[in-house]
């Protein structure tokens, strides 16, 4: 117990949202990305706390299609793969 093992929790519970299949959805926790691409993905609404669910993925793994708050995105490979997700579960 102790604070190391609540953030290693929270590690093995996020993972990006590149490694979501279609349908599946999640709350964004961190953006591991910096300068242009990290301002991008915050002008898009992409922050902390933002509900998204992977909508599909192209046959050569980009772009990834993406719905938050009713709008679809499409974000590249590197760029879904610094998004950070906790995957909700049902």
């Amino acid at each position: 117990s102790g604070p190391d093992a609540n953030n290693l929790k929270i590690n093995e519970e996020s993972t990006s949202i590149y490694d979501l299949q279609p349908g599946d959805y999640g709350r964004v926790t961190q953006i591991k990305t910096h300068g242009a691409i990290r301002q991008r993905l915050i002008d898009m609404g992409v922050i902390p706390g933002t509900e998204i669910k992977m909508e599909r993925v192209a046959p050569t793994g980009e772009p990834v299609w993406l719905v938050l708050d009713g709008i679809h995105l499409s974000l590249r490979r590197h760029e879904a793969k610094s998004v950070l997700i906790r995957v909700k579960k049902d």
